[in-house]
Parts: structure tokens; C-alpha cells; sequence
């Protein structure tokens, strides 16, 4: 290529000068212009990679959420399951307790059935021993009536016989 002088001024150009001049921007002209093309074609297919990405990322976005959906429905119905499972060891749970407690219930009914037939006897034997009781304070009482009255019919016969 022609190396063109730019310290020329333009009153000192020679025709030659002014055809170079004229050939040089006439080859960058073809270039802008091939440039500006390459660039428009650049921008197609970048704009067409992008479509691709985001159609891609669309895709794949979807298949994420179907995924999770599914993953979501199966942890769904696996926690109903154990829900389930729990409800009905609960209510074996208190089937059992239920039984247990009648069970027990029945316990401490023959346990105080007895306590009160226990209780019975014993107030039937402390009413027995109250009487037998009163009936030795009754010999007592008739004992120290008997007693007193030796004691002054003694005196009194004593001294009906000394007199």
C-alpha cells in the first residue's frame, strides 16, 4: 500500500496525491462498509444466541419446576403417609391406654370392695369390743357401787352392833 504524506498541505498536492487520496478512502469506505455489515451480521447472531439462551434457560427453567413439583407432590404424599401411619399408632395408642385404664379402674374397684369389707369387720370387731367394753364398765360401775356401799354399811352395821 501507498504510504500517503499527511503533512502535505493541500495547496501542494499533486494530481498522483489527490488519486491516492481519492483510492485510500475509497478502500476505507469499503471497509466501514463491510465492517458495518460484519457488525449487523454480529448483532444477528448475537441476538439469535440470545434467543437460543433464553429458550434454552425457558427450557430447562421448566423442567426445574416440573421437577420440584414432583419432588413437592412426593413429599406431599409421603408426609400424608406418615401422618397417617402416626394417627392410627395414636389411636392404637389410646385403644390400649383406654383398656388399661378400665383395667385399673376394675383393680382399685375390688381393691376398695375389699378395704370396705375390711373396714366392715373391723367396725363389726370394734363394736364388739365397745360392748364387751361397756359391759366391763358396767360390772366396774356395779363393783364400785358395791364397794361403797360395803363400805358404809359396814360402818353403819359396825356401829349398829357396837351400839
Amino acid at each position: 500500500m501507498v504510504d500517503l504524506k499527511k503533512d502535505i498541505s493541500d495547496e501542494n498536492l499533486t494530481q498522483k496525491d489527490i488519486v491516492q487520496l481519492l483510492l485510500h478512502n475509497a478502500q476505507h469506505m469499503v471497509t466501514r462498509e463491510e465492517v458495518k455489515s460484519d457488525i449487523k451480521e454480529l448483532k444477528d447472531e448475537l441476538k439469535s444466541d440470545i434467543r437460543e439462551q433464553k429458550d434454552e434457560l425457558k427450557s430447562e427453567i421448566r423442567e426445574q419446576k416440573d421437577e420440584l413439583k414432583s419432588d413437592i407432590r412426593g413429599l406431599k404424599d409421603e408426609l400424608k403417609s406418615d401422618i397417617r401411619e402416626l394417627k392410627d399408632e395414636l389411636k392404637s395408642d389410646i385403644r390400649e391406654l383406654k383398656s388399661d385404664m378400665s383395667k385399673l379402674e376394675g383393680s382399685l374397684k375390688q381393691d376398695m370392695s375389699k378395704l370396705e369389707d375390711t373396714l366392715r369387720q373391723d367396725m363389726s370387731k370394734l363394736e364388739v369390743n365397745i360392748t364387751h367394753l361397756n359391759t366391763k364398765f358396767d360390772r366396774m360401775q356395779w363393783l364400785i357401787v358395791t364397794v361403797i356401799l360395803s363400805i358404809f354399811l359396814k360402818d353403819y352395821l359396825l356401829a349398829f352392833i357396837q351400839s
